[in-house]
């Protein structure tokens, strides 16, 4: 007798719905490609295909990490946030 688990999981609706389509066209369950799934990584010990970084993520990853490491004052006042976005001209030389 095959025992089965029950696997939930949240996924994207859109990506859902593009999936649900290609499987349907291709006459293959949702079950059979995670049996299958689940199948590679077992045999394999890993997960079969790259897992990584878009290009983009990894630069907001940059961005975020750049933004949270700076110095940012804490300005309670109109005047101070204007100074400090706009500078001291005063001082500045050309």
């Amino acid at each position: 007798m095959d025992v089965k688990n029950r696997i939930q999981a949240d996924v994207d609706r859109d990506i859902d719905l593009k999936v649900r389509y290609i499987l349907k066209t291709l006459g293959i369950s949702t079950t059979e490609v995670i049996d299958a799934l689940w199948a590679k990584i077992a045999a394999e010990g890993r997960v079969p295909f790259d897992l990584a970084l878009t290009d983009r993520q990894k630069a907001e990853i940059a961005l975020i990490s750049a933004v949270h490491d700076q110095a940012t004052p804490f300005l309670t006042t109109k005047k101070e946030v204007a100074d400090y976005l706009l500078g001291d001209d005063e001082d500045d030389e050309y």
